[in-house]
């Protein structure tokens, strides 16, 4: 996501979308402005984004605003909202988020599996879901 940023604002023409698991800090962020800071860890099928405070959303929040609103929003602790400027500057980039369950993602394995005997890589297996999510 922090790349995905990072090249929006180089001037590459993008769209981004976020697609996550139950662990949905970052869908709750995008969607709702809300940031949890002391979220914990639901264990999912995508172990690889089992996380409750992703590093790069500090990264992220950096590049919609500045040092000190971001160490503000750090050392608030808990659960924080996002100020109004800083979230609709996100939300003019990363235009939509989703949070996928445990579920989609082993349905999504098995139709890659039926339909073109391909075996996702669950890092990769986001995008699919998210496709399937805009249908």
């Amino acid at each position: 996501m922090t790349a995905a940023v990072f090249a929006h604002k180089m001037g590459i023409p993008i769209q981004i979308r976020v697609a996550t698991n139950r662990n949905d800090c970052v869908d709750v962020l995008i969607s709702q402005g809300i940031l949890e800071l002391d979220r914990d860890v639901v264990l999912s099928a995508a172990n690889a984004m089992d996380v409750g405070h992703p590093y790069n959303v500090e990264r992220i929040l950096y590049l919609f605003s500045n040092a000190k609103t971001v160490k503000g929003i750090m050392e608030t602790g808990g659960k924080v909202q996002i100020p109004h400027d800083v979230l609709s500057r996100m939300r003019a980039v990363i235009l939509t988020s989703v949070s996928v369950t445990d579920e989609e993602i082993y349905d999504t394995v098995k139709q890659s599996w039926a339909n073109n005997q391909y075996l996702v890589n669950i890092r990769k297996l986001f995008n699919t879901v998210w496709q399937g999510a805009l249908a």
